[in-house]
């Protein structure tokens, strides 16, 4: 069965992605990653270091579902370029498919706000990260 599709915010994309360790879990070997597009070289507007890469990776569990699709850089020495870790562009969460709204659509002042307020529950998610894949204590 296909996921419902459903627009949210690049923040709220984020906040999802970070908040669901999903990158974590990669690494970790939770998910698995194939590289769905290779852009060739980051564009110089990017402000990538020479000879970067751009990728599009998808994410799929051991079941081989669709959970996520990333964009992210990859620098010569093989780290990931711009924040450090890819940017969330499709999530599926819970049976509904998350794609981020397109940049040119304009969002009101009230989903402006929220999308702020994402961001700040995301850094939070991100300071909590350490405590929440840790072993219970006795």
């Amino acid at each position: 069965m296909t996921p419902t599709p459903q627009y949210i915010t690049e923040w709220e994309m984020r906040r999802r992605f970070n908040c669901g360790g999903y990158y974590k879990r990669l690494k970790k070997g939770e998910l698995i990653g194939r590289e769905d597009k290779r852009k060739g070289n980051a564009s110089p507007k990017s402000g990538q270091l020479p000879k970067t890469k751009s990728f599009t990776v998808r994410y799929y569990d051991r079941a081989n579902q669709h959970i996520a699709t990333v964009h992210q850089f990859v620098r010569p020495d093989g780290t990931i370029g711009a924040s450090g870790l890819p940017d969330p562009k499709a999530l599926t969460e819970n049976g509904v498919l998350y794609h981020c709204y397109k940049s040119d659509v304009k969002l009101s002042l009230l989903r402006k706000v929220l999308a702020s307020l994402n961001a700040i529950v995301g850094r939070i998610c991100r300071w909590l990260e350490p405590f929440r894949f840790n072993d219970p204590i006795g």
